[in-house]
């Protein structure tokens, strides 16, 4: 039915009305069909002539159960690898694009590591947290005051805050929303160029819409794929922390093999706890923390077995 439904295509190769018949006929057809990846495989005889959409029509007919895998090749072929290889905007960038009044806000994800991000664009700032000029706040049950003070003093020294979890907040969130707009809004009142402020949050319907509308949104999503997170985690060590270690060859290995169990590790989300005692999401702090454990074990360690 699907392949007589082909050849009944307007303005389709003629060769789609004779396919049924040629495929009772030629061996090769058998062959191409039970290859478990055809859409990764040339076509018997003239027909590797069809175009991209004509051989994915043909897919769909032939190999019903390989067509998501075909449709993903059919748009790199033709839009391009960059929407299957989007390994994330350094922050450094989004900050070069955006005014330092407008808070840069991060819609939390499963894997999602703000501090992260912020950490390795204020060391490009030259924004040092051992100084000052980096505040990191936990938002929880009496932390109101010091996020507003923080805030405040930041805004007129040119310092970083850094504000986690403000979705936990509901009812300080609003008073967040009155500062910025006060800050921003009141001739009066002199902002420092370097000052940024920085938000994260879980997806809320109570968030305050003028902050919202004035912030800068970022999502980080968790990369797809196994090359794509372990692209993501080696990232992670651009400033290259074994050139810093009495063994940088062997520490230089050994995070390059970490890395990849920890990219291995996050694509077993998707079997869920199988395998595990339960779900874990096996986020870039926990990949940090094991390299400097492993950093630890290679300096007292007189040799590597």
């Amino acid at each position: 039915g699907a392949i007589q439904a082909l050849g009944d295509i307007q303005g389709g190769p003629a060769a789609f009305s004779q396919l049924a018949d040629e495929c009772l006929d030629t061996m090769r057809w058998r062959v191409w069909c039970d290859h478990p990846t055809p859409e990764t495989e040339r076509l018997p005889g003239d027909w590797k002539l069809l175009t991209n959409i004509e051989k994915l029509l043909l897919i769909r007919c032939l190999r019903n159960d390989r067509m998501i895998s075909a449709t993903r090749l059919y748009i790199y072929e033709t839009m391009g690898r960059f929407l299957f290889e989007d390994y994330g905007i350094p922050l450094s960038d989004v900050l070069s694009e955006t005014p330092n009044v407008s808070p840069i806000l991060f819609i939390l994800s499963p894997g999602a590591d703000p501090g992260r991000s912020v950490s390795l664009a204020a060391t490009k700032h030259g924004i040092s947290e051992y100084a000052g000029a980096l505040v990191t706040i936990s938002m929880g049950q009496g932390q109101e005051q010091s996020a507003e003070q923080a805030i405040a003093k930041a805004a007129k020294d040119g310092q970083w805050v850094l504000l986690h979890n403000v979705h936990l907040m509901r009812t300080w969130i609003k008073t967040l929303d009155r500062q910025m707009t006060s800050l921003t809004q009141d001739p009066t009142v002199i902002i420092h160029d370097q000052f940024r402020l920085f938000l994260s949050a879980e997806p809320v319907d109570y968030f305050p819409i003028g902050l919202l509308q004035a912030s800068t949104k970022l999502v980080d999503e968790p990369p797809a794929g196994l090359k794509a997170n372990f692209t993501r985690a080696y990232g992670l060590y651009s400033s290259e922390p074994w050139e810093q270690s009495t063994k940088p060859q062997e520490y230089h290995a050994l995070v390059y093999v970490m890395c990849f169990f920890h990219a291995v590790a996050v694509e077993r989300a998707k079997f869920g706890p199988s395998g595990w005692n339960r779900r874990y999401p096996f986020n870039f702090e926990d990949l940090i923390a094991c390299t400097d454990v492993l950093a630890g074990y290679l300096e007292n360690r007189p040799r590597v077995p």
